[in-house]
């Protein structure tokens, strides 16, 4: 299952790493909104619209880079 040299093997580790990734930026939001939750401050609502924004962004591109990396390897 390596492959010739080796590189399906390195690329679903980079996946692996990637869904990790995801995985630790997901509880992170879920810390935030619950902040969110509990907060009437406009300027914590800014913050957590930005760093909702910026999971969202990363989210997509992790998901096309996936998508990318497993139509290349067919």
């Amino acid at each position: 299952m390596g492959g010739v040299g080796g590189k399906p093997a390195a690329m679903f580790e980079k996946a692996s790493g990637m869904f990790k990734q995801m995985e630790g930026d997901q509880k992170q939001m879920n810390n935030v909104l619950r902040k969110a939750a509990r907060s009437t401050d406009p300027l914590v609502l800014n913050q957590v619209d930005d760093q909702l924004s910026n999971y969202y962004l990363e989210s997509m591109m992790n998901a096309k880079i996936v998508s990318k990396s497993i139509s290349g390897a067919r």
